[in-house]
């Protein structure tokens, strides 16, 4: 049984991630196994050890079985944080800010996010569709992430500068994964984007030197 390390949940809060992340470790065995497309949602509620029923009230599609489930941004307490103007008023210390708390609170709820994003990128090289859904998943949250400074910012929907900023952003989310991958010391999912963003920041210095 999972253990969260976050306090804030509740006992029955925990059973139901421990129940999802069960369905999730079965999901992700038998895409390995068969394919994304090679099991049914009847398959998985089999190797997961629940009924139909049960499995419908964690996950709602074979999408969120195998990645887990996509917020809305509004139902994120930090998010809605960011677009009051928090925490701090500057825009992309606050993108940063933002950015880690999500992560770091995955790690709290689920002391086990590093390996299980591991099996994850090892189920999308072995099925290209996983690849095409992780994607589409990262495009989505591209989108909403440049909602977010739209409102925050008060700019128009389709401004720029918010796609600009957002797409940068999830780039370097993108980055941050690739280092747990290939990194052997599991830094943690926020301290591996600490760390890319301080050599993001290094090459900011490098291009724009304080005048002598």
């Amino acid at each position: 049984m999972l253990k969260s390390a976050n306090p804030n949940l509740t006992a029955a809060d925990q059973r139901r991630l421990a129940r999802r992340l069960q369905i999730q470790d079965a999901a992700l065995e038998l895409v390995m196994q068969h394919g994304y497309d090679g099991f049914t949602m009847d398959d998985l509620a089999e190797a997961a050890g629940v009924s139909r029923r049960t499995l419908f009230n964690h996950v709602a599609d074979k999408e969120s079985s195998v990645l887990g489930p996509m917020e809305e941004d509004e139902d994120i307490p930090v998010v809605a944080e960011f677009r009051a103007g928090g925490p701090t008023g500057d825009l992309m210390q606050d993108l940063v800010i933002t950015a880690q708390r999500i992560m770091d609170e995955a790690q709290e709820e689920d002391t086990c996010a590093v390996e299980r994003h591991l099996r994850v990128e090892d189920a999308m090289r072995r099925d290209p569709k996983l690849t095409a859904l992780v994607d589409a998943r990262f495009a989505r949250f591209t989108a909403l992430a440049a909602e977010a400074i739209c409102a925050r910012q008060q700019w128009p929907d389709d401004d720029l500068r918010a796609r600009a900023i957002a797409t940068a952003l999830l780039a370097l989310i993108r980055l941050s994964l690739e280092e747990l991958r290939d990194r052997p010391d599991n830094p943690g999912l926020g301290d591996a984007f600490r760390e890319v963003i301080a050599a993001f920041n290094d090459c900011a210095d490098i291009a724009h030197p304080p005048p002598a």
